[in-house]
């Protein structure tokens, strides 16, 4: 039972770096 908590906090990291990625895309290019 461990394991979708898991993978529901491993994702959130995930999404939380590609949302820091993004911002210094746009602060760069945008």
């Amino acid at each position: 039972t461990d394991m979708p908590a898991a993978l529901s906090t491993h994702k959130a990291t995930v999404g939380v770096e590609d949302f820091k990625q993004y911002e210094k895309f746009i602060k760069d290019y945008g």
